[in-house]
């Protein structure tokens, strides 16, 4: 080495029945940028490419080490992970505190001190998540997750961020997401009891086509067609409760604004 040139590191290597503990008792690499480790039982297999400086002892400098590689488990098992127990508590749902898994591929990479992972899926029974972000040298953590869980029946979907660092984790929701796919949800239902339609759009197209051969009918008045088929829509929903009625308006009112608009083709093609 000249003289001030720091010695460096560079490989290529790939390995197969890796025990995450094991792993997280021995690297220090690991338990700095992969605490996770600790957590996790099971085996891993693992393709990576690395670089980094050395230092006065020919250990990494973490600091300067870069990488890329991709990660694989037939089985694992996470507990007592802090993260995971905070999003349990913010769905109320404790399938998340206990995470087990099979087949799960995670691609990662390293640099500036981070390590970042591509959003991968773990499917936990009926709950599905799908997870990717960051964790730093400094312990910070910053991660997004896609959570589908059944709620009565219902697949409900939440944004989650997760912040703050990896023993002391931050949960944010997003709550208008979540408030508008609960609503659709409600309304869909409602929907489906009423029509036996899947949903409302399937709601609305059947509802559409109804609404053209009524129009033949009654010379090609669409507007008048669709108000009558949302009054008697409405009238069909109201001893159903507050929400089939709002679900009914809500359809309604979709399909007269597709009324007003095949009106207004039908005059332009005219």
């Amino acid at each position: 080495l000249d003289a001030g040139e720091r010695p460096s590191l560079s490989l290529a290597a790939s390995m197969s029945k890796g025990s995450f503990a094991k792993t997280f008792e021995q690297l220090e690499v690991v338990q700095k940028l992969a605490p996770v480790f600790e957590k996790t039982g099971g085996d891993y297999s693992l393709s990576l490419d690395l670089s980094t400086a050395l230092d006065a002892s020919l250990s990494p400098d973490l600091g300067t080490l870069t990488a890329s590689g991709e990660l694989r488990s037939e089985h694992i098992e996470i507990q007592n992970l802090k993260a995971f127990d905070a999003l349990a508590t913010a769905l109320k749902n404790d399938k998340l505190r206990r995470i087990e898994a099979r087949d799960v591929a995670v691609r990662f990479a390293v640099r500036d001190g981070r390590v970042t992972t591509q959003p991968f899926d773990l499917q936990l029974g009926d709950v599905a998540v799908n997870l990717g972000g960051s964790t730093g040298l400094d312990q910070t953590i910053d991660y997004t997750a896609r959570v589908s869980l059944p709620d009565n029946g219902i697949l409900q979907t939440v944004d989650v961020g997760i912040g703050g660092t990896f023993t002391d984790p931050k949960v944010s929701l997003d709550v208008k997401q979540a408030a508008e796919q609960a609503v659709k949800n409600v309304v869909d239902e409602q929907i489906q009891k009423l029509t036996g339609s899947e949903s409302l759009s399937d709601e609305i197209a059947k509802q559409a086509e109804n609404l053209r051969s009524e129009a033949e009918r009654a010379d090609n008045n669409l507007i008048e067609a669709a108000r009558e088929q949302r009054t008697k829509l409405v009238e069909a929903a109201a001893s159903k409760g507050a929400l089939a009625k709002l679900a009914a308006e809500k359809a309604g009112d979709k399909l007269v604004s597709e009324a007003e608009k095949q009106a207004a083709n039908l005059k332009a093609e005219a």
